[in-house]
């Protein structure tokens, strides 16, 4: 693997998966393709499913549903 682990615990007690449900919901960056960051970590191995139950925006939905099969 290359790059970062998106498992990886950050300082806000959650990983990758936490950033993208906060940042998605939130538009922290005006503009921010969160749909293109999900397509990017699950390239990476992040599953579409979680164990944690996380909320996403309808577009990182739309994209981890598209994976799921």
């Amino acid at each position: 693997m290359h790059g970062a682990d998106w498992r990886v615990m950050h300082g806000y007690g959650d990983n990758a998966v936490g950033t993208l449900s906060f940042a998605s919901r939130n538009d922290t960056v005006p503009g921010g393709d969160y749909a293109h960051c999900a397509e990017l970590l699950i390239a990476a191995g992040m599953p579409t499913t979680f164990e944690k139950e996380y909320a996403f925006s309808d577009e990182v939905t739309m994209v981890l549903e598209s994976h799921r099969g």
